[in-house]
């Protein structure tokens, strides 16, 4: 796909429902892990190829069609997580000779620069593996325009790959292991992005299972929000003695979410204010995702201060939430 194709794919799928501050028309959307993949490949002794990835890593895309170069991609891999099939040699891999994944549990990439190109774009970033950071240079092909997945998801597709010289990162293994394996590592990319479609989304079911946001989102939609906010607050107090109640972070975001995409922000963001509140001293990986939720709704509404207050709070608390990094980037703080 050229360039120019997708601009227009990417532009429609800003306008289909990725969120977007008022002042730009870019967006955020985040790799399906389930649906990607990140694979590597190095030759041993010159002769075979070993095949391996990473089983734990995010990303996530800003895409902004009327300004290309306000693009930008954030990646994390759990370096802990990588699998060549061998559960032996995963282990040596491990160990502080290679990856040294004890004192540098994660592999990052950030981006610095998108280009376009003859079949798409070049996006220039910096890659850091164990305590060595290096420019790469990677092109992408859009390998699916946007399109609709069976639930309305707006989904599209994107390709790269790129040689690495793993002694560049320091990854040189004990001495024999040095001079046997290739010093060229080919690391092949191929990345699903995906924006749900919060309303295809099940809420939280079942006869020991109610889902707070359902109880919101009900409200929100017979115009009784500030009854259904009470309420919430009150099964929260109780939650002791009624367990029956689903207070999860995933709930309170589809509830939210909803009412974003219908472009009622202000109750979206009543919704959002209520679930940080309550999850403050929970598990930071489900506050950092509300806080992040929470900054995107109001960059929309043009709240930029308070959006990249809860933006930089949600990368402190989860360093990985590749979301928040990327809307904290375009956020103007």
């Amino acid at each position: 796909m050229t360039a120019p194709r997708a601009l227009v794919a990417w532009a429609a799928l800003s306008a289909a429902g990725l969120a977007a501050p008022a002042t730009q028309t870019g967006g955020v959307c985040t790799a399906d892990n389930a649906h990607s993949l990140m694979d590597f490949t190095v030759r041993l002794l010159g002769f075979n190829r070993v095949r391996g990835t990473f089983a734990a890593w995010r990303a996530s895309v800003y895409y902004d069609p009327d300004a290309l170069e306000r693009s930008s991609v954030s990646f994390v891999a759990d370096a802990a997580s990588i699998s060549t099939g061998v559960k032996d040699r995963d282990d040596d891999l491990k160990r502080a000779t290679f990856f040294d994944v004890a004192d540098f549990p994660r592999i990052r990439f950030r981006s610095t620069n998108v280009e376009p190109a003859a079949q798409g774009f070049v996006v220039t970033g910096d890659l850091t593996i164990r305590d060595s950071t290096h420019q790469i240079r990677l092109p992408v092909q859009v390998i699916t325009a946007l399109s609709k997945d069976p639930f309305d998801n707006q989904r599209a597709s994107f390709g790269s790959g790129v040689t690495l010289n793993r002694r560049d990162f320091g990854v040189v293994g004990p001495a024999f292991w040095n001079g046997a394996i290739s010093d060229s590592l080919v690391v092949e990319i191929e990345i699903g992005c995906r924006v749900w479609n919060y309303f295809d989304l099940d809420w939280s079911t079942g006869p020991m299972r109610r889902s707070v946001g359902a109880l919101l989102f009900g409200a929100a939609d017979s115009g009784q929000l500030a009854t259904g906010l009470a309420r919430a607050r009150a099964l929260w107090a109780n939650r002791q003695r009624d367990s029956t109640w689903d207070f999860s972070a995933w709930e309170f975001e589809k509830a939210a979410m909803r009412l974003a995409q219908r472009k009622r922000l202000p109750e979206s963001l009543s919704i959002l204010d209520l679930a940080v509140e309550l999850h403050q001293g929970g598990r930071p990986e489900e506050l950092a995702e509300l806080l992040a939720r929470r900054g995107e709704v109001r960059l929309r509404l043009g709240r930029r201060t308070e959006a990249s207050a809860d933006l930089r709070q949600a990368t402190i608390l989860d360093p990985d939430n590749t979301d928040a990094l990327e809307w904290l980037r375009h956020s103007g703080s």
